[in-house]
């Protein structure tokens, strides 16, 4: 996915911090997904967060942890503007059922886990 814009929020009285990054998916048709990033001490066995998949509108919400010092180099990264965008690459759990053009293919709203995540960032 390419990442279209960033944002950092402070949220409540105890500064929560979340990066908040929309995407436009590459592998879906008129696909896009807002991932939000939370900085933890130790990323959980086996999983980064939960990506949620709605069956009717191909909008995607992921929910994730990351590092701390990740969080802070795309926090960092994402500010500067580059001649072409930043791309993450989510590893899921499950497949995603898409059609030959491209299409979302599900029967049901679908929660899928997130196992590994990979960032593409532009230096020039």
């Amino acid at each position: 996915m390419f990442v279209q814009s960033a944002e950092l929020r402070i949220l409540g009285i105890h500064s929560r911090l979340t990066l908040e990054v929309s995407c436009q998916l590459s592998n879906i048709a008129r696909g896009s997904c807002t991932l939000s990033f939370h900085p933890v001490d130790a990323i959980p066995l086996h999983a980064l967060g939960k990506i949620e998949v709605p069956i009717h509108r191909p909008v995607m919400h992921g929910d994730l942890s990351i590092t701390r010092s990740l969080f802070d180099l795309l926090r960092h990264e994402l500010r500067h503007v580059t001649s072409r965008p930043a791309s993450i690459v989510l590893a899921l759990a499950e497949e995603i059922a898409v059609t030959s053009l491209g299409d979302l293919w599900l029967d049901k709203t679908t929660m899928l886990t997130v196992r590994d995540m990979s960032v593409i960032l532009p230096l020039v």
